[in-house]
C-alpha cells in the first residue's frame, strides 16, 4: 500500500490529477495526499494512466511470466496501392472485391498464421484515401510495425508521405513493401530514390529500413515479407504479462444486428475472458462474446490478439481504451464518473464510428476558406427519423455514407419535410457532391434561393500520363490529353471533371493547363495539352479517361 501522493510520484502525475481520478471515478473518498490508497484502487489508477503497477512480491515473477506476443503490423500507403490485394495474399481470403469502389473503406483487424514459419501477426487494414487520415492516424497509435506499401509503377504518392508521418509520429518502425514489381511499367529503382529522398534509409544503401519487392497477385516475396516482419519483432522483444488486469484499445466500434454495440479490440496485457466487468471510455458492461478475425467465438483473447466483443451497454469510440475491472459496479461507477466528465462535441451518418470521423474532416476540409460549414450532428447508424427532424429544423442536408437506402416511412419523412440526402458508398463520390454544394453555396444559390446550371465546354480524351516535375523530383502525375469537343479552359466557374467508363471519379478545379510547356487559359478543339488535377482524390489517370470541362453558374428561381 501508498499514499496518494507516493502513487502519484511513482506514476509521474500530479497529485490533484490523481486525486480527482481516485474520487470521482474509483469512489476511494480520500481526504489528503497523505491518505492510503487501496491495492486494487492503485493498480486500477495506473492502468488509467496507461501503466501497469505491480506488487512489489509479484514484479519480478510477473516480469518472468511475461510471454511473447502477437506484433501488431499496420499496413498503410497511397489509394490503389495494393494494399488489401498484400493483405488478401497473407490470408488467403477475398476482400478487394467486396469493398465499394474497389478501396477498402473500413479498418479491418485480423490474426494471421504466416504461410511460411507459422507465427502469428495482428493486422490493422487501414484505409488508404486522403479522406481517412484520422483513421489511419488511429491505426498507427496502435501498432508495433508499419508495412509501408508504395506502388513499384506510381511511387511517393501523397498518402505515402501522410502515412510515414504518422508512423513516425508515433515513433513506429517501418517495413516497406514494394507492391505490383510485376507490372511491365514498373520503375523499381526509381521509387527506391524517392524513398531515400523522403528520409527512408533503406538496408541495401547501409540504412536499417528493409525493403521488399513484391507482387501479390502472383504470390511474389511474401516469404521475403514475413521474414522481415518476424526479424522486426524479434529486435523489438514484444512481451506483455498475461495475470493482470486485461487493457486494450478500440480500432472499430458498431451496432450488430443481434448483438447490439460491437467494438474491435486490439488487446495490449492481460488475457480477456468471457464474463468480465470491462470500462471502455465512458461505456460499461460485461463480456457477452469474444471472436476472432474469422468470426469464430473463443473464450479468451491474448495481447496482440484482435478480437470482436460484445456486451457493452452502448457504443464506444474509436480509440478507447478498454479495461477489466472487479465487478460491474465498478465499472458502472467508472463510466459514470467518465461520462460526467466529458465533453461531448459529437457533431451526416454514417456505417461505423471511424469512418463517420473521417467523412466529418473530410466535409469540413472541402468547405474550408470557401463556405461558413457548421456540422450539427455526426453520428453511426441508419438514418432515423430524429435525424430527419433535426435536419429540417437546423435547414441542414443529410450526409450518408455506405448506408442502405432509407426506410420506406424514413423516406416519406424525407420527402415531406424536403430534406436533401447525400448518400453514396464510395468516399471520393461523396466530397465530389459535397464540392457541388459549396460551390453552390459560394455563388448565392443555397437555400432555394435557385438552381445551378451546368454547361459541358468542352471534353478531352488522356493518351498519355507523365510525371509531373519539380526541381527534378516527382511531386504528381500530368495526363497528356487530346481535346475531342470544344475547348478546355482555366476561369471563373468552370470545374474539371474525369470519367471512366461513363463513372464521374473526380470533379474539381484545374491545377494547371499546359501547352508546349507553357500555361494556358485555354485549349481548342484538336489540341493537344496536358492536364493537372488533384489525382489523389480519384486514385491518378488511366489512359482512355475522359477530361470534361463544364461551367457552373446559379440560375435564380
Amino acid at each position: 500500500m501508498c499514499s496518494v501522493r507516493q502513487l502519484a510520484a511513482l506514476l509521474g502525475v500530479e497529485v490533484p490529477q490523481l486525486e480527482v481520478l481516485l474520487n470521482e471515478q474509483l469512489g476511494e473518498g480520500l481526504q489528503s495526499a497523505e491518505d492510503v490508497v487501496s491495492v486494487e484502487s492503485a493498480e486500477l489508477a495506473a492502468l488509467e494512466f496507461g501503466k501497469i503497477l505491480l506488487r512489489p512480491a509479484e514484479d519480478a515473477a510477473a516480469a518472468a511470466a511475461a510471454v511473447p506476443r502477437a506484433p501488431v503490423v499496420t499496413v498503410m500507403g497511397h489509394v490503389d496501392h495494393g494494399k488489401t490485394s498484400l493483405l488478401d495474399a497473407l490470408r488467403s481470403s477475398n476482400v478487394t472485391a467486396g469493398e465499394a469502389g474497389g478501396i477498402t473503406q473500413h479498418i479491418g483487424a485480423f490474426e494471421v498464421a504466416m504461410p511460411g514459419s507459422g507465427a502469428r501477426l495482428t493486422f490493422l487494414d487501414t484505409p488508404g484515401h486522403a479522406a481517412f487520415g484520422a483513421m489511419r492516424a488511429r491505426g498507427a497509435a496502435a501498432t508495433d510495425i508499419v508495412v509501408l506499401a508504395v506502388a513499384a509503377d506510381d511511387g511517393v504518392m501523397p498518402q505515402t508521405r501522410e502515412a510515414l508521418a504518422h508512423a513516425r509520429a508515433a515513433q513506429v518502425p517501418v517495413v516497406v513493401a514494394l507492391t505490383k514489381c510485376d507490372l511491365p511499367q514498373a520503375r523499381i529503382e526509381q521509387v527506391k530514390m524517392q524513398l531515400l529522398s523522403e528520409g527512408l534509409e533503406l538496408e541495401e544503401f547501409g540504412g536499417d529500413v528493409q525493403l521488399v519487392e513484391t507482387a501479390a497477385r502472383k504470390g511474389q516475396g511474401l516469404d521475403a515479407l514475413e521474414e522481415a516482419l518476424l526479424l522486426q519483432a524479434e529486435v523489438m522483444e514484444l512481451k506483455a504479462p498475461l495475470d493482470v488486469p486485461a487493457t486494450g484499445v478500440v480500432v472499430e466500434a458498431q451496432v450488430a444486428k443481434g448483438l447490439g454495440p460491437i467494438a474491435t479490440v486490439i488487446l495490449r496485457s492481460g488475457t480477456l475472458r468471457l464474463g468480465d466487468p470491462i470500462v471502455v471510455g465512458t461505456e460499461h458492461g460485461r463480456v457477452r462474446a469474444i471472436k476472432d478475425g474469422r468470426g469464430a467465438s473463443i473464450a479468451a483473447a491474448l495481447p496482440g490478439q484482435a478480437v470482436v466483443v460484445s456486451g457493452l451497454r452502448a457504443m464506444p469510440a474509436a480509440g478507447d481504451e478498454l479495461l477489466v475491472v472487479a465487478s460491474e459496479a465498478r465499472a458502472a461507477q467508472m463510466a459514470a464518473a467518465r461520462s460526467a466528465r466529458a465533453e461531448d462535441f459529437r457533431l451526416g451518418q454514417a456505417d461505423v464510428q471511424g469512418t463517420a470521423e473521417a467523412v466529418r474532416e473530410a466535409v469540413a476540409a472541402a468547405a474550408a476558406g470557401k463556405v461558413h460549414l457548421k456540422v450539427v450532428y455526426c453520428g453511426v447508424g441508419s438514418v432515423s427519423a430524429s435525424d430527419v427532424h433535426l435536419a429540417a429544423a437546423t435547414g441542414a442536408r443529410l450526409v450518408a455514407f455506405n448506408l442502405r437506402p432509407p426506410a420506406p416511412d424514413i423516406d416519406a419523412a424525407l420527402k415531406a419535410s424536403k430534406v436533401e440526402v447525400l448518400q453514396h458508398r464510395v468516399i471520393y463520390h461523396l466530397l465530389d457532391e459535397v464540392e457541388a454544394c459549396i460551390l453552390e453555396a459560394e455563388s448565392g444559390g443555397a437555400g432555394g434561393q435557385g438552381s445551378l446550371a451546368e454547361q459541358v465546354l468542352g471534353s478531352a480524351t488522356v493518351l498519355q500520363v507523365f510525371p509531373l516535375l519539380q526541381n527534378r523530383k516527382e511531386v504528381g502525375k500530368v495526363a497528356g490529353c487530346r481535346v475531342q469537343e470544344g475547348s478546355l479552359q482555366v476561369s471563373s466557374g468552370v470545374v474539371f471533371r474525369v470519367l471512366r467508363d461513363g463513372e464521374v471519379v473526380f470533379e474539381g478545379p484545374c491545377s494547371n493547363l499546359r501547352q508546349h510547356k507553357n500555361d494556358v487559359s485555354a485549349v481548342g478543339r484538336a489540341g493537344e495539352c496536358g492536364v493537372v488535377l488533384d489525382e489523389g482524390r480519384f486514385g491518378g489517370y488511366k489512359l482512355g479517361d475522359v477530361v470534361q470541362c463544364v461551367q457552373q453558374r446559379t440560375v435564380r428561381g
